[in-house]
């Protein structure tokens, strides 16, 4: 559970207890504060990856919260963010692998779990393959799923950055015409779940 304006996130169990919160609750650099952190994924041993958005940076944690590394700065090389192109998503794969996306950058970066840079996706624009301001990625079924939120479509990249599918059928609130897409997730049975922002409606795929 992440509390963006507190700088802290908040680990809780099945039965909501909490079991520890990571942050001192006061906007800071040093490792294990944050700066109004917007995104969490956790991997399949169970460590802990924060999009420490303003801070321009991912943090890893340990499954029990103990901080581990760090990597990321402000910039527009390989491994940093631009400033104004805050992290917007962050999710992890099967296969030892971490995307983050910047929200108005139009980039996702693909890491390692330990922080190695391996490449660069997409880049600002409206054209198939690039990316204007948008919140969503989501790796399901070995693909990276992209809501571009103000071009109100979905784009579908493999998980080396090639575009596969562009599902832009015109901005609308009709079937499935989105308007400003924001997330994207999938169900226990296989089917899609979009938020729909402008549209104020769940669909489902």
């Amino acid at each position: 559970f992440i509390k963006r304006f507190a700088h802290r996130i908040v680990v809780l169990d099945r039965n909501e207890q909490l079991l520890y919160a990571l942050g001192s609750g006061i906007k800071g650099s040093e490792p294990g504060e944050f700066s109004q952190p917007h995104f969490i994924t956790v991997n399949a041993a169970g460590e802990l990856f924060v999009a420490d958005t303003f801070n321009a940076r991912i943090q890893k944690f340990a499954p029990d919260g103990k901080f581990i590394t760090a990597w990321g700065r402000v910039g527009n090389e390989p491994g940093e963010y631009s400033h104004h192109g805050y992290l917007a998503r962050i999710d992890v794969d099967g296969h030892g692998f971490i995307y983050v996306r910047e929200f108005d950058g139009g980039r996702i970066q693909k890491y390692t779990e330990n922080g190695e840079y391996i490449a660069t996706f997409a880049s600002r624009g409206t054209q198939p393959g690039q990316l204007d301001e948008g919140y969503g990625l989501s790796v399901i079924d070995g693909k990276l799923y992209c809501p571009d939120t103000f071009e109100s479509r979905i784009q579908v990249f493999s998980l080396d950055g090639e575009l596969l599918e562009n599902w832009d059928y015109g901005e609308g609130n009709a079937g499935s015409h989105f308007n400003h897409p924001v997330d994207i997730a999938e169900t226990s049975t296989g089917e899609l779940i979009i938020t729909d922002w402008k549209n104020d409606r769940v669909l489902k795929l």
